[in-house]
């Protein structure tokens, strides 16, 4: 019977040993890190498949993208539940629209172009939400590239604005407002006709 090196056999256990530490590290990672959200595309526009909305999961419905000029602005994902019909979407149905920003904006512009949209819209009684609006435009904040404002409706509670994950101020309640300020993306009398058709399909 042959005799092995006693310097091979260490050699041996120290290499077992450290790939065993290797292998368990690895392991450890990878329970730790979670799995990525699955993910949804429409019109080239990537969103998580699913949102949360006080609790209720919502999938993602459509998505698009605001473009001014040859300036990229922000994308927009619309989620809202999967038996409604989207011609149903200003409706007194959950719902959640997501602004995914490409560039800094200052707050100004974005209540200036909320009040030019929502004085256009023929189907809004602007002064009897007048000031409902005027309170949601006092949390709006400047965004940079990469922030997130979300703009959610439950037919309980009312709207609440989100800025990256975080709510702003307090619910708002009425349909009525509801119907009005989502109606910015998603009204027949929108300016950005564009990423309406894209949301809502209807290119």
């Amino acid at each position: 019977m042959s005799i092995i090196d006693s310097k091979k056999i260490r050699g041996v256990v120290a290499f077992l040993f450290l790939a065993g530490g290797f292998f368990e590290t690895a392991l450890a990672q990878e329970a730790a890190e979670p799995e990525s959200p699955a993910t949804a595309c429409y019109h080239n526009v990537c969103f998580p498949a699913m949102s949360k909305v006080f609790g209720r999961d919502l999938p993602l419905r459509s998505a698009g993208k605001k473009d001014w000029w040859r300036f990229s602005l922000y994308d927009a994902g619309l989620y809202f539940p999967g038996n409604v019909s989207k011609q149903d979407i200003l409706g007194d149905i959950p719902k959640k629209l997501v602004l995914r920003y490409h560039r800094s904006i200052d707050a100004e512009k974005i209540v200036k172009a909320a009040n030019y949209n929502l004085a256009r819209n023929s189907e809004v009684d602007l002064p009897s939400i007048r000031e409902r609006v005027d309170y949601l435009h006092s949390l709006y904040r400047s965004v940079k590239k990469g922030d997130q404002y979300a703009l959610v409706y439950d037919p309980s509670r009312g709207t609440q604005l989100y800025l990256n994950g975080k709510a702003q101020g307090e619910l708002i309640p009425g349909v009525d407002f509801a119907r009005a300020y989502f109606g910015i993306w998603l009204s027949k009398d929108v300016v950005c006709r564009k990423l309406r058709w894209e949301l809502l399909d209807l290119g």
